[in-house]
């Protein structure tokens, strides 16, 4: 192991910390996190569960935007197709 990787691995620690820059980290690290990486992952399990298929309807690739976070600058154009047993 070199130097490099070794100080990479001492302050892996901090650095996933920081991996989603809005919630902060630290003593004032945001008190909601939880709660909204829980409705996130509640919200996209049930979009998944509701519909067969999710199509890219973009006409060419993604550009991103870079603020707090990074974003596709102009949106995206997806189609969802609802599952048989979902409709009525």
């Amino acid at each position: 192991m070199d130097v490099r990787e070794h100080r990479l691995l001492c302050h892996l620690d901090v650095l996933i910390a920081f991996r989603y820059i809005p919630f902060n980290a630290g003593p004032r690290i945001c008190v909601g996190q939880q709660f909204a990486l829980t409705e996130m992952a509640y919200t996209v399990t049930r979009i998944l569960q509701r519909y067969d298929r999710i199509e890219n309807r973009m006409k060419a690739p993604a550009v991103f935007k870079a603020d707090i976070v990074l974003q596709p600058a102009d949106g995206v154009q997806l189609s969802f197709f609802q599952s048989h047993s979902e409709k009525a």
